[in-house]
């Protein structure tokens, strides 16, 4: 693993956190969107328990962690999964 994972090469944020406009529709987003090149490893922001690793519509292959203190992330679009629910 990378000694500062979010400092690959090639990254951008296309989306951050807070008030946006999605498609002509106002929100507040709670996330933070990083996108990498294809095939780019994709390491988890923390430690946790997978609790989703599949198929989620739009989102194409997904996995949601659920961390220690209960705040949950989201690795979206991806190529192939590595991980399955349970997994630490």
């Amino acid at each position: 693993m990378p000694e500062n994972p979010l400092a690959l090469k090639n990254t951008y944020i296309s989306s951050g956190y807070g008030e946006r406009d999605l498609w002509g529709t106002y929100d507040f987003h709670l996330g933070l969107d990083i996108v990498a090149p294809a095939y780019t490893e994709i390491y988890a922001a923390d430690g946790g328990e997978v609790i989703f690793a599949g198929d989620n519509g739009s989102y194409g292959l997904m996995v949601k962690i659920r961390h220690e203190d209960s705040v949950m992330t989201y690795y979206a679009h991806m190529n192939a999964l590595s991980v399955k629910v349970g997994d630490r």
